[in-house]
Parts: structure tokens; C-alpha cells; sequence
């Protein structure tokens, strides 16, 4: 192939030229001419020798070696994929096999005690050195973007003015993200009187729930009064639709943060941040994990704690994954915006800002206490690639945003479906006397009540375990709101005497810092390989939240 001149870089972007790059790759695939086709072959250097071993072992078995790449097969198995080892034993069916795989791992460990460095660490910064290589060969870069972003930069990674930027841009993008999905009323829709008129998107997806989805069920089985009625219409219609109202809000915070990671500006972030992280023994690419958990609200923790794989040092890793459940994920949202838009409807942005602010300030002074008692040592430097500016393509951000959302429908089809059944039935049973979940409220609220909360806050708390998205839900099933919406319950807490813009903000606190969601958990325990961690992110978050909780309200009402 030859050195393709790129006039403009951003054509690159907006895929340009893309089927005439597949039609050469294809004829570069297909030719027969050994002489004139690339070696494609990589030099993994001091691995090389571990390779060929483990190659000779696989060439010795001719049916094997006949479906498969033997070197592909080696170097699968030193990066210790699951695929590799699934094609090994489907192909020996042979007595021996176990014994083959035993003696290839008996090498890689032999190896492994010998090198500082692993096997998968070595394989990755190879292909990503033969990658860089191939980009200089073939690509030509225009200075006019690098020379637009060395400029910009001058300004975004600037020491002090950068964090000015930071903040000033988090604001705005969830000022935009609040008034599009529920400050301004720009969709079309029909009211339940037939009528037209304009509503916001968190209207119009609450009255699918309230009103459209129930009148379809009346209109088609016509349930009685009873059990299965209350389960179907209680436990999962209002309880599954009290979730995925506030999937508009959601939606337009990951268009929003999709779009600034597209336009370069996220690793500017990383960049800024990263002496502020070292004072906390931290590091910069700890950043990259806190927003996917939800560093600038809405992300999820289990694919946060799993992103911490590509960091380089141990202790960075443990005390990152530690911190994640403190940031703002896609599950605190629906009370987020419940809590937001009814007690402090006039300061929605700042409220928001300030909520950012308070999450990343607890998970840094956590990450300082956790460093010095459990995961000890120094931070190394940072090492990143900063991206030129580029306009974010449109298909792509509503793309990624989609793909997130659909992430959260998913589940709230699955598991918070599951946990509001059960926690319907545990408010609902035994009918003869007191539920469950109402023993079970009141057996906490003699601690709970110094933090202001009542019996029926801790049932949705203890719900809000299993997916913090069930805690909106639940709440809407303990106060008996009748049109099982989250506008009733809105209203229903708003003339509360106990519901106090204290008490909102206490919430709002608690349910940001109090213990990881269940899936958070076993992914901690996963993906560190010790259940001492899943226990130690346990413990710490509950006893900052309720602590936190406690000293802010009872400071409140003086």
C-alpha cells in the first residue's frame, strides 16, 4: 500500500474514502504472490521463545494444527483467552489432552516467575508498537489540526484555568441534558382527553405508563381486584415504569458525554485532573474508570470496575476500584431527578453540579484513607496521547447514547423487574397482619431516624441493594401514590410535613454514597480475587454514608 495524503484530517472522521480503503484491503488479502503480499507477522521479542515451544506442542497434534493456526493458537493461549482453551479440548478428543494443556501451562507459569512483565502485557504493547508502525507508514497527518488543538490546549490544560473549564462545561452540558428532557415541552403528543399539545420527553414517556400501558391492560384482560392485579399493575408496571421514566434524562446526559469524548476533550480532563488525583495517591488514568461509573453522572460501576484492567499498577487498580461505587451511576439517576425537580426546582443545574462535586470530593478523601491503611505505595506518571480536536460525528454520539440506554431498559427487564416483584411481595404479605418489608422498615428506624429517615425510606433503601433504580419505585409503592406515577409522587412528598429540602438533600447524599448495587459487588470480588475488597467497599461506603448523613441532618435542623 502506499502513503495516502490526507489533505484535511477530519475526513478521516466523517468516513470518507472507507470503501475504497476496504476494496484494497481485500485485494492486499487475496493475492496469491507470497512475494508481493506484507509479512504480517509480529516479533514478540524475549516471548518468542515461549511461543515457539508452545507452537512445536500444538504442531505435534496434525488435526489440531490443520483448523488452526498453531502460533494464532500459542499466542491465545499465553493472553489466557477462554476461546483458546474451549478449541483445544473440542479438537483432542484423544486421551492426553489435559496433560498437553498442563504442560503448556506449566511453561507459561515458568515463564511468568522468571519476567516481570506478563505475557498479556508484552503481546499488547507488541501489536500496539507493529500498529504505530504501519500509521506512520501509510497515513499523512496535517499540522493545521495539531497546530488548532496546541492552541486550544493552551487554554483547556491550563493548571488552573483548565479546572475553571471542567467545571463550567460539566454545568452547562447538565443544565442542557435537565431542560431538554424535562424543562422545555418540544415533543409532540396527545393528551389523555385526545387533545393535542406540546409535552416534554419525561412526560410523554411517564403517560405511556400511566395512562396508555394501564388503559391497554383494562382494555384487553380486564383483571379483577386482587393479587395478580396488584402484582402486574403495582409490581411491575408502575414499578418497572418508575425506572424507565426518567430514561429521556438519562439519554441526553450520555449524548452529551459521548459527544465531548468524541471531540477530544475527555482526555484534556484526564490531563487537568491528574495532579489533583496524585495529592489523593491516585492517578490520572483512575479518571477514565470514574466517569464510565458515573464520574459526570450516569455510567454503571461493573463496566468501570472491569475498564480498571488496563491499568499498570496494582495499587492504582485496587484503590480505583474501591472509590467506584462512590460516583454518580445510571441507577441514582430517577432519584436524582425526582429529588432535584421537586425540591429544588429553581437550582436544578447547580444542584446537579454540586452533586458531581461532592461525589468526586468523598472518593478522593476515601481514595487518601484507603491508600494509607489497605493499598500502600506512590502513584507512577501518566503516560497519554492527547487527540486532535474533531467535531463529533452525530450518528455515532446517538449511537453510543442508544446503545446505553438500551443497556439500562435491559436492566429494568431483568433484574430491577425481578427486585420489584419480590419487594411487592414482601409489602404486600402476610395480609393478615403487618408485611414484611414494614417489620423490616421499622426494625432500622430506630438508628435510621437520626438521618431523618422513616420506615418507609429504609425499605426502599434496603431495595435500592439489589439496583439503586428500585429505590424510586419502591417509594412510589410504600407511599400509596395512586396513579402509580412519579409526578403523584412528586406532589405526594412535596406537601409531606417530614419531606424537607434537608431531609431531599440527606437523601440525595445517602443514596449517592451508601454500598454498591449487588452486581457491583460480586464484579469487585471478580475482578480483584479477593472477597476482602467486595467486603471493605461494602463496609466503608455504609458507614460514610450514614455517618455523612447523620452529622449534615442533625446540623440541618439546628
Amino acid at each position: 500500500m502506499g502513503r495516502n495524503h490526507c489533505p484535511e484530517e477530519e475526513r478521516a472522521n466523517v468516513a470518507e474514502g472507507l470503501e475504497g480503503l476496504r476494496q484494497q484491503i481485500l485485494a492486499v488479502a487475496q493475492r496469491h504472490d507470497h512475494e508481493l503480499r506484507p509479512d504480517w507477522k509480529i516479533d514478540y521479542g524475549e516471548l518468542e521463545p515461549l511461543i515457539a515451544e508452545i507452537d512445536a506442542v500444538f504442531s505435534t497434534r496434525a488435526h489440531l494444527a490443520q483448523d488452526f493456526p498453531t502460533r494464532w493458537l500459542a499466542l491465545k493461549l499465553l493472553e489466557n483467552e477462554r476461546e483458546a482453551r474451549r478449541i483445544i479440548q473440542h479438537h483432542l478428543h484423544e486421551p492426553g489432552w489435559e496433560k498437553l494443556l498442563e504442560t503448556c501451562r506449566e511453561k507459561i507459569e515458568r515463564y511468568v516467575q522468571s519476567n516481570t512483565d506478563s505475557p498479556q502485557k508484552i503481546i499488547a504493547s507488541k501489536r500496539n508498537e507493529y500498529a504505530e508502525q504501519i500509521e506512520q507508514e501509510v497515513v499523512f497527518r496535517s499540522s493545521r489540526p495539531r497546530r488548532r488543538s496546541d492552541r486550544a490546549d493552551r487554554i483547556f490544560c491550563h493548571p488552573i484555568g483548565g479546572l475553571f473549564c471542567v467545571a463550567t462545561i460539566l454545568f452547562l452540558m447538565f443544565s442542557l441534558a435537565f431542560n431538554l428532557a424535562d424543562g422545555w415541552s418540544w415533543l409532540p403528543w396527545v393528551s389523555k382527553a385526545g387533545t393535542f399539545e406540546w409535552q416534554t420527553p419525561l412526560g410523554v414517556v411517564g403517560s405511556i405508563f400511566t395512562i396508555w400501558i394501564p388503559q391497554l391492560l383494562d382494555s384487553w384482560f380486564a383483571l379483577p381486584e386482587g393479587d395478580l392485579r396488584s402484582m402486574i399493575y403495582d409490581g411491575i408496571v408502575a414499578g418497572v415504569g418508575g425506572v424507565v421514566v426518567f430514561i429521556p434524562v438519562i439519554f441526553f446526559i450520555f449524548l452529551l458525554v459521548a459527544a465531548l469524548e468524541q471531540s477530544g476533550y475527555m482526555a484534556r480532563v484526564v490531563v487537568v485532573l491528574d495532579r489533583l488525583m496524585r495529592l489523593f495517591g491516585l492517578h490520572g488514568h483512575s479518571i477514565v474508570p470514574m466517569l464510565l461509573a458515573g464520574g459526570v453522572v450516569g455510567g454503571c460501576a461493573v463496566p468501570a470496575v472491569m475498564a480498571t484492567r488496563t491499568m499498570r499498577e496494582q495499587r492504582e487498580r485496587l484503590l480505583t476500584i474501591l472509590i467506584l461505587p462512590l460516583m454518580n451511576c445510571g441507577g441514582k439517576v430517577p432519584l436524582y431527578v425526582l429529588l432535584i425537580s421537586t425540591f429544588f426546582i429553581a437550582h436544578k443545574g447547580f444542584m446537579l453540579a454540586a452533586i458531581i462535586l461532592i461525589s468526586w470530593t468523598c472518593a478522593l478523601l476515601a481514595a487518601l484513607l484507603l491508600g494509607k491503611w489497605f493499598v500502600k505505595g506512590k502513584p507512577s506518571p501518566l503516560l497519554i496521547e492527547l487527540p486532535t480536536y474533531q467535531v463529533p460525528m452525530l450518528g455515532d454520539v446517538l449511537c453510543t447514547a442508544g446503545l446505553q440506554c438500551w443497556e439500562f431498559i435491559k436492566r429494568a427487564g431483568t433484574i430491577i423487574l425481578i427486585a420489584n416483584i419480590v419487594l411487592w411481595a414482601a409489602m404486600y404479605y402476610p395480609k393478615a397482619e403487618e408485611s414484611y418489608a414494614t417489620k423490616v422498615g421499622r426494625m432500622f428506624e430506630p438508628v435510621s431516624k437520626y438521618a431523618g429517615f422513616d420506615w418507609r425510606d429504609n425499605v426502599a433503601l434496603i431495595g435500592g441493594l439489589a439496583a439503586k433504580e428500585v429505590i424510586v419505585s419502591s417509594m412510589i409503592t410504600m407511599h400509596s401514590i395512586e396513579d402509580e406515577c412519579v409526578d403523584g409522587l412528586a406532589v405526594h412528598l412535596h406537601s409531606e410535613v417530614d419531606w424537607t429540602p434537608l431531609k431531599a438533600f440527606v437523601m440525595l447524599l445517602f443514596v449517592m454514597l451508601y454500598s454498591p448495587c449487588l452486581a457491583t459487588c460480586v464484579v469487585i470480588w471478580r475482578e480483584t480475587g479477593h472477597i476482602k475488597y467486595m467486603l471493605i467497599a461494602i463496609l466503608y461506603t455504609n458507614v460514610l454514608a450514614f455517618c455523612l448523613a447523620v452529622a449534615i441532618y442533625q446540623v440541618g435542623k439546628l
